[in-house]
């Protein structure tokens, strides 16, 4: 079965992946060897994530739930339940304070992971959302939708703050950079696209395959992106051509 979900530990000892057997399994790195499998999903897993300090899971399915699992004995501590179709993204913020999720019902849900708790629903989109990221800071959070948009809210009032449009078909994926000033995003369209987080203006175009995962560098210079070309592009954060592509 494919495996369309993928996470390393915070300490990069384990990676968590997700399955269409309905499963998610955490992964020894060093051994290769399966360490546990997470049961209870009864579709597909599409999103797997962990929390910042390890100690919980959370996967993301098709039987349009969320579920938080202890990392440690593999047992299941919340069932979350609002979205009302296919959950496709599940990420933490880097405090681990809250837990974003992103459905076919166009739809993001923010999440107590200590609690289970519904917190906020984000509605703005008109389509599915596939990929949801947070600010460096928590502060806010950016959604990619199949309605050719990037959208970006207020994590804390749920409030919509910019709508940035410029993709020509549904945008797969969205990152912020390392300093929050900027958004990545990936498209149908064969274009990777940046954007300033506090205007909402694109400021860069990027041609190639880019209806991929994209990734910024460290220091925030760089962009990695994959493609269905089965190769990854390393881009300049200005010029408009790769650097390489491996």
């Amino acid at each position: 079965d494919n495996v369309v979900g993928v996470a390393f530990s915070p300490d990069g000892k384990y990676v968590l992946t997700g399955s269409y057997d309905k499963t998610a399994r955490l992964w020894d790195v060093q051994t290769g060897q399966e360490v546990r499998q997470f049961v209870g999903h009864t579709d597909r897993v599409h999103g797997v994530a962990f929390s910042p300090d390890g100690k919980w899971l959370a996967t993301a399915s098709s039987d349009k739930t969320v579920r938080m699992w202890d990392a440690t004995s593999g047992k299941e501590l919340f069932t979350l339940q609002g979205h009302s179709a296919w959950v496709w993204t599940v990420v933490f913020s880097l405090d681990g304070k809250w837990l974003a999720s992103s459905s076919d019902d166009a739809t993001v849900i923010l999440w107590d992971p200590a609690t289970g708790q519904r917190k906020l629903t984000l509605k703005g989109h008109g389509e599915r959302i596939q990929g949801v990221a947070f600010s460096p800071d928590g502060k806010r959070l950016a959604s990619a939708g199949h309605d050719r948009t990037v959208k970006l809210w207020d994590a804390e009032t749920g409030q919509e703050l910019l709508t940035m449009k410029g993709h020509t078909r549904l945008v797969s994926n969205v990152v912020f950079s390392p300093d929050g000033k900027r958004l990545a995003s990936t498209s149908g369209d064969l274009t990777l696209r940046l954007w300033d987080t506090t205007t909402g203006q694109e400021t860069l175009t990027l041609k190639g395959d880019g209806n991929g995962y994209v990734a910024f560098s460290p220091d925030g210079y760089r962009l990695a992106s994959t493609g269905a070309d089965q190769t990854v592009k390393i881009w300049d954060a200005m010029p408009r051509s790769p650097e390489s592509t491996r």
